[in-house]
């Protein structure tokens, strides 16, 4: 169980099974670590016959977290016999092109590339469900398990960054819980690390709520069509799902 209950923090909580606040604060996987892929898939930098070869199983990672790879935080990746990386959320340093883009947070550190990526991923700003990062992330997965299955045994490692802020949910969802939609005067995709009724009114504190909520039911769609290839494959008679989470809101 994961004691350490910010992101990454948690994150080699998971993979190692050590309380990592016990010993330092936000960090990548240590040279000692035996994480999680190595314990599935063996020494990593092996070829796949080697690694079938010596009794060890297919992992993958899918993953839209930036921060498994950023300088001082990362290489979460490295061990897993493949990996996707689904590109542009949060701070992700990924286009770079001079281009008109709404950013509702302004130069806000976490989500000025944030929405510039996005403007290169969705039709619409704020539409366009399918390009949301959940579903990438939980598409993804279930095209890897429809290609994959046939394993004798794999190990699938799903880290998909959302509902977590910036929260800029498809309209559509949004407007399930506050009719307006993205209608109002102004709105911030990030809330601060702070007792929020410090900083917002009444309406702006609702309408912060329905777009959280709308990131949920958005994750919560996506992970159903995750199931559903499990269904289809026939995956639920042999295959363990377990489901974990760092900090949540």
């Amino acid at each position: 169980m994961a004691r350490s209950t910010p992101c990454a923090p948690a994150r080699r909580d998971i993979y190692t099974g050590r309380y990592e606040f016990l010993e330092r604060g936000w960090g990548p996987m240590e040279d000692g670590d035996a994480g999680l892929p190595e314990q599935v898939s063996g020494p990593p930098n092996q070829s796949m016959l080697q690694m079938e070869a010596e009794g060890h199983k297919v992992s993958q990672l899918i993953t839209d977290h930036v921060n498994m790879w950023r300088k001082g935080m990362g290489n979460y990746h490295m061990g897993y016999t493949g990996f996707e990386f689904i590109r542009g959320h949060l701070e992700d340093n990924w286009r770079t092109d001079p281009v008109a883009y709404y950013n509702p947070d302004d130069d806000h550190a976490k989500t000025e590339r944030h929405f510039r990526n996005v403007e290169f991923i969705r039709d619409e700003a704020l539409g366009d469900e399918e390009n949301h990062f959940a579903a990438r992330v939980f598409s993804s997965a279930a095209e890897w398990l429809e290609r994959n299955h046939d394993h004798d045994d794999f190990y699938l490692h799903i880290d998909c960054y959302d509902p977590h802020e910036p929260w800029d949910p498809p309209e559509e969802l949004l407007e399930q819980f506050d009719p307006r939609g993205y209608d109002v005067d102004t709105w911030e995709s990030h809330p601060p690390y702070d007792e929020w009724e410090d900083h917002y009114s009444r309406d702006e504190l609702r309408h912060m709520q329905a777009r959280y909520a709308a990131m949920v039911v958005l994750v919560d769609r996506w992970l159903g069509r995750l199931f559903d290839a499990m269904d289809d494959l026939g995956l639920w008679e042999d295959t363990l799902v377990i489901f974990t989470t760092d900090h949540g809101t």
